[in-house]
């Protein structure tokens, strides 16, 4: 059974092992809560919105953030199920997209209402330095999507058990890299962000969705319970936008968009919360760790609506070496 003890060991080490720990424990629950198999908070644009259509919204604003569309090489690090990857195969089936996560157990387990039947790359734009078949992912090789299948993701996707600081691409080979709501897990970010850089074409993206704080002064006291229940590394915005220009990029587009984030899904909790709790017994979870989820999202609005927490979509450019 999930023990106090197991939320509190997670949210403390929060090294990249705990955090696949803990989402390979929660994900179920989030997935049965939102009813998608995405891993993101949401963006909400509508009073009437579910999390499942806030969760498409939420990778609507990354493609265009991404400039995703065409035969690009697009790889999408700290992938969840790789829901979100589909949803953009799907929209734009010339795109060849590579799934990293360093939860093998979610890899195996990607499949949703967003699977393809097919690659459709045809091996257009493959980044040289994928992992070759039988290794940590296998690498798609035209129309048959044999290498995703081994690992159960959809077949027009390309799996790769992988750290997001050392990923297995040549430099240079990669158009687009996105990282929608996982850098925030990335320690030290600076690492990944070296790593973005040098697998980046001259005209890439790197385009990243992370939760963070605004406050450095009495964080931790401001955050409360959100300190065991957001279980990042609570980057400073500053210190996100200063870590990627120090590794070689340029922000050329920036949105804060929290107050479409936090706190209608902080609303939509409060508002719905009867069938949660039903949902979380049904799913076999104790029912402290409702209770808990209850507290974190009033939590988090209240932080939200203090400006304590942030939520950036960042698009960055790689300046020239």
């Amino acid at each position: 059974m999930l023990g106090v003890y197991d939320i509190l060991k997670w949210s403390v080490s929060r090294d990249p092992r705990s955090v696949a720990a803990m989402y390979d424990v929660l994900s179920p629950l989030m997935c049965g809560i939102a009813g998608s198999r995405m891993l993101n908070f949401g963006y909400w644009d509508d009073a009437h919105d579910t999390p499942a259509l806030a969760q498409e919204n939420m990778c609507n604003a990354v493609s265009d953030l991404a400039e995703l569309g065409g035969p690009l090489a697009v790889v999408d690090v700290g992938c969840g199920f790789c829901a979100p990857a589909a949803y953009w195969k799907r929209a734009n089936p010339e795109l060849a997209l590579y799934c990293v996560n360093t939860s093998y157990a979610q890899l195996r387990g990607a499949s949703g209402p967003y699977g393809a039947d097919d690659c459709g790359c045809n091996g257009r734009k493959r980044p040289s330095g994928a992992a070759p078949d039988g290794e940590s992912g296998a690498a798609c090789k035209g129309n048959h999507g044999d290498g995703a299948a081994s690992v159960g993701a959809p077949a027009a996707l390309n799996a790769i058990n992988s750290s997001a600081t050392a990923l297995p691409f040549a430099s240079g080979s990669v158009d687009r890299i996105i990282a929608l709501e996982s850098a925030q897990h990335f320690r030290p970010l600076g690492s990944f962000a070296s790593e973005c850089r040098r697998l980046l074409s001259e005209d890439g993206i790197l385009a990243v969705a992370i939760p963070v704080v605004t406050r450095s002064r009495m964080t931790l006291a401001r955050l409360g319970i959100l300190n065991f229940t957001w279980a990042s590394e609570h980057y400073l915005l500053s210190y996100v936008r200063r870590t990627l220009h120090d590794c070689g990029f340029e922000i050329s587009d920036e949105q804060l968009v929290g107050d479409s984030v936090y706190g209608p899904l902080a609303d939509y909790y409060r508002s719905n919360r009867r069938d949660i709790r039903k949902a979380v017994r049904n799913m076999g979870y104790p029912s402290y760790l409702e209770a808990m989820m209850a507290i974190s999202m009033r939590k988090m609005g209240q932080a939200s609506r203090a400006g304590i927490i942030q939520y950036a979509l960042l698009k960055c450019r790689p300046r020239p070496l």
